[in-house]
């Protein structure tokens, strides 16, 4: 069931190589994949879409996923796959007045 309060989990970026092993369908212009990859982690899950996946750099957060798919119910022994922002930061500003 869905969480009544916001959740939160603290994911290692993992490289395209693994993700590719779980998926075979990661594009690493597009896509970012985050977690563990195994049994009893933590992980995105149904609901899930759209959320962030951000990073602290020098002292400063900032955006460079949201969830866009993973494996069907949720088993973290597969990982999050994040669309990675920059790779619609055109369309982004476009569609928000700035480009």
């Amino acid at each position: 069931p869905a969480a009544n309060i916001l959740q939160q989990a603290q994911l290692p970026l993992v490289s395209h190589n693994k993700c590719r092993e779980k998926y075979g369908i990661v594009d690493s212009s597009a896509h970012l994949c985050a977690g563990a990859g195994h049994a009893a982690a933590s992980g995105g899950c149904n609901g899930d879409s759209g959320g962030p996946l951000v990073c602290e750099m020098a002292g400063k957060w900032y955006l460079h996923g949201a969830v866009s798919f993973g494996k069907r119910n949720c088993p973290t022994t597969h990982y999050t796959v994040f669309t990675r922002i920059t790779s619609y930061r055109s369309w982004i500003l476009q569609k928000i007045g700035l480009n």
